[in-house]
């Protein structure tokens, strides 16, 4: 598959990722990495059109 790394990601979604941390601020920390990173690549989105599920999937 020929494809850009942004979409060969994207087109390997997942809903959820279980992890295990030995304490609450270390699994923030993960979670802050991680969206950092996604956010980084143009993968996070912050900002929505629409103020609920339906206005933000058409």
């Amino acid at each position: 598959m020929d494809l850009e790394p942004r979409k060969a990601f994207a087109a390997e979604t997942a809903d959820a990722i279980y992890t295990r941390q030995e304490t609450s601020e270390l699994a923030q920390a993960f979670r802050e990495d991680v969206r950092r990173q996604l956010v980084a690549r143009g993968l996070y989105r912050e900002d929505y059109e629409g103020n609920t599920l339906r206005e933000q999937l058409g």
